[in-house]
């Protein structure tokens, strides 16, 4: 387990690939944030102990409380990889949109081309109400999460709450 700020991280698969970093960067328009470059080359596909955000669903209103599950590996040898996340985006994504975190439930934490802004993309979510600012940087993003703090057997997922409402 690596440590870095108070976060500690877990399950890192090791440095990024140099080709993986590039390609993500053509694909953003721009570097990496600097922010996101060391974190990479710490904890590569690492799943964070302060994991918590909150967002205000664009199509509801509802304020939700979510969790980043992991960093996606930018090591091309690992199993789904950013590169297959670049090379076959998940349907209805925007083309604006470049994933670098998994939530879990099909949603992705995205850098936006040629921005320095942090958004979520929300699978479920009509075209139009799919996508929702989280911060202004990467660094804002990485500030405001939280460390769970509820007891693991009581803490319902309410985005999957959510998810399920919606099969119903």
């Amino acid at each position: 387990m690596v440590s870095i700020k108070e976060i500690e991280w877990s399950e890192c698969r090791g440095k990024p690939t140099v080709d993986a970093i590039k390609q993500f960067e053509v694909v953003i328009g721009r570097e990496l944030p600097e922010t996101l470059k060391v974190l990479l080359d710490t904890v590569n596909g690492g799943s964070p102990s302060h994991d918590i955000f909150s967002y205000k669903d664009p199509e509801t209103y509802q304020e939700i409380r979510s969790c980043l599950g992991a960093l996606i590996s930018f090591n091309s040898e690992d199993e789904n990889n950013i590169l297959d996340y670049l090379s076959r985006p998940s349907e209805g994504m925007s083309s604006e949109l470049a994933p670098f975190a998994a939530v879990g439930n099909g949603n992705l934490i995205c850098l936006k081309k040629n921005s320095e802004c942090v958004f979520i993309w929300l699978h479920g979510n009509r075209s139009g109400y799919d996508e929702c600012q989280l911060a202004d940087t990467f660094q804002e993003f990485i500030e405001v999460l939280q460390q769970d703090n509820d007891d693991e057997d009581e803490d319902e997922d309410l985005d999957t709450e959510l998810a399920n409402l919606e099969e119903e």
